[in-house]
């Protein structure tokens, strides 16, 4: 039955689903994915999104859903590794990518503004709580959220987010591989996530530069040049105007020239994981602006409250 995707629910049931807002529906939409019945996967992929997913906001389990998402999307049933693989960058970088295409994600920014209602003071007004808290009922509710916090569990909105953007920026090593899937379809899924990940380009500007000059399909070829510039700096402008003048370079035609003294581009360096060539144990909102008073958590709201 399930047998073969044995590797995808591996440490499924470690997870406290039942305690995760969206966990539920993460578990049985895997489970269902991971299942020979064609039939359901429509309805388990639907079920899938809106637990992890939902008009743009990230949820406790969306983060701990993340390596299942990926696994099924390298190895799960065809017919749904390609929605997989554009759940994996809704997850990321929510609608972003739709909006700022023209200069990629501020990684950098980002971290800066979450770093001012972190995990640490969150942990840190919850021991402020408990130091003059007198109630047994409500001292034990503020020890469950704060247990919580601490394992990882996303405590607002804007925490799930940053934590399943990370989440899917530790499954690219295992993503990195699908740029040389047999499938046109998952190859431009690959390109086209990698381009919210800046962080990663040491890795992944030479896979991307590679598969633009080898790839004959247009769409992967323009998705994996688009990624890299999304993901390059500025330095790299030149390296890009062969491929937009040189026909050759979409197909596996000559690498295009280099113009006197200039640098070498990305794609003339190795990177581990990359070839184009054919062939979390316990459960975890920050709106904007981030919560000047109080965490939350989903199943401890009550306990936050001051």
């Amino acid at each position: 039955m399930i047998d073969k995707y044995d590797g995808i629910l591996a440490g499924l049931d470690e997870v406290d689903w039942a305690y995760l807002d969206g966990g539920a529906g993460v578990l049985d939409g895997i489970r269902a994915l991971c299942g020979e019945d064609e039939k359901v996967w429509e309805k388990a992929l639907s079920g899938l999104f809106n637990s992890v997913f939902h008009q743009g906001s990230r949820y406790q389990a969306s983060p701990f859903a993340v390596p299942f998402i990926a696994r099924l999307a390298v190895a799960g049933p065809q017919p749904v590794r390609e929605e997989l693989m554009w759940l994996l960058t809704r997850l990321a970088v929510d609608w972003h990518d739709e909006y700022d295409v023209a200069t990629g994600i501020d990684i950098t920014a980002w971290r800066a503004a979450a770093a001012q209602v972190s995990p640490a003071t969150v942990l840190s007004w919850y021991d402020g709580q408990l130091a003059v808290e007198k109630d047994e009922q409500r001292r034990e509710q503020l020890l469950e959220a704060r247990a919580a916090v601490a394992a990882g569990v996303p405590f607002d909105a804007g925490d799930a987010a940053l934590r399943s953007y990370d989440a899917v920026l530790a499954e690219l090593p295992r993503l990195l591989p699908l740029l040389a899937d047999d499938e046109p379809g998952i190859r431009v899924r690959t390109a086209y996530l990698l381009a919210w990940f800046p962080e990663a380009s040491a890795t992944t500007l030479p896979c991307l530069f590679d598969l633009a000059e080898s790839d004959c399909d247009p769409v992967v070829a323009a998705t994996a040049l688009v990624a890299a510039g999304l993901v390059g700096t500025s330095s790299l402008g030149s390296d890009f105007v062969p491929y937009l003048e040189s026909g050759d370079a979409w197909c596996g035609g000559p690498p295009p020239p280099q113009s006197s003294g200039s640098p070498p581009t990305a794609r003339e360096h190795s990177a581990p994981g990359c070839s184009t060539a054919r062939s979390p144990n316990s459960p975890p909102q920050r709106p904007a602006p981030p919560p000047h008073d109080q965490p939350t958590t989903t199943r401890a709201t009550s306990t936050a409250t001051s």
